[in-house]
């Protein structure tokens, strides 16, 4: 048998110090990713409970309000007439406040699923605006908040796009806008059509949005400066829902906003009347509410 020498067996003793220190360096990067996709596991944990809690109150609060007003009207029938139209303009207003919530939840789950589909039609953009703020209207008027346009016709303005997803686009800007804006100031809504883009900016005049939150508001359940927002309204997905909806129709979002001068989101979409897109469909889920990819 070969003896080794004091070289070789120095070598060897280095190698099996290397193979262990690789090793343990090894293991200790496997402890660091074990622990970081732990308290991802434990901030998604929270991420849910707390888009669950807000969601049941969205859906809870206004319904209760729903069945607590209607019982009320079948219970006295001698009510005068203006406190019939005052309680039944309180159920529509609960009303409209839940259908808008129902809309983004269901619209976030489709998206989770993959089960979202495109539809382009011809529409009238300028109705379809004015539609949305007769909707809030009594929401803004009892903030004493009106609606000011500009760009806006007698004409009709057609354009080509998915109306239920703009729909939902613009339902979220507006009542944010309607929301955040000061009581008694207006909400501005700026319409201009130009080169086959339609841009739409919708300003308030409330407390406006730190530079370094402009990008944090698009995440999921982002919901900044607590203390000046509407108490109770709003479970994070309005925002980042809009931003992908209209990526998937080839728009944009923008924000110019900073604090105590009121924030404006800007919308830019293709109209596509003159080309031969057709409907489509996302076959596969988005994690759009829970983003599992998010853990590694």
């Amino acid at each position: 048998m070969t003896s080794l020498t004091d070289r070789q067996l120095i070598d060897e003793l280095q190698r099996r110090i290397d193979q262990r220190s690789q090793a343990y360096e090894e293991l200790e990067q496997l402890n660091r990713t074990l622990r970081q996709v732990n308290r991802k596991l434990i901030e998604a944990e929270r991420l849910k409970t707390n888009f669950l809690s807000n969601a049941r109150n969205e859906i809870i609060n206004p319904l209760t309000a729903i069945l607590s007003l209607s019982e009320s009207l079948s219970a006295n029938e001698n009510l005068p007439a203006e406190e019939i139209r005052r309680r039944a303009a309180l159920i529509y207003q609960e009303a409209v406040h839940l259908d808008f919530q129902w809309h983004n939840i269901f619209a976030s789950a489709e998206i989770e699923a993959g089960d979202v589909a495109i539809e382009f039609y011809d529409f009238d953009i300028m109705q379809a605006v004015k539609d949305i703020t007769a909707k809030f209207k009594k929401i803004a008027a009892d903030r004493n908040v009106r609606f000011v346009y500009d760009g806006f016709s007698p004409d009709k303005l057609i354009i080509r796009s998915d109306p239920q997803k703009l729909q939902l686009i613009l339902e979220n800007l507006i009542m944010n806008a309607v929301q955040y804006t000061y009581h008694g100031t207006e909400v501005n809504i700026a319409l201009t059509h130009k080169e086959e883009m339609v841009s739409i900016a919708v300003t308030d005049h409330g407390s406006g949005i730190d530079s370094a939150d402009h990008e944090r508001i698009f995440d999921r359940f982002s919901r900044i400066n607590p203390a000046v927002a509407t108490p109770g309204q709003g479970h994070g997905l309005g925002l980042p829902l809009t931003k992908y909806y209209l990526e998937l129709l080839g728009g944009e979002i923008k924000l110019h906003s900073q604090r105590d001068h009121g924030s404006t989101f800007i919308i830019r979409i293709p109209d596509r009347t003159h080309t031969t897109d057709s409907s489509g469909s996302a076959t596969h889920g988005e994690d759009f509410l829970f983003d599992q990819s998010e853990l590694f």
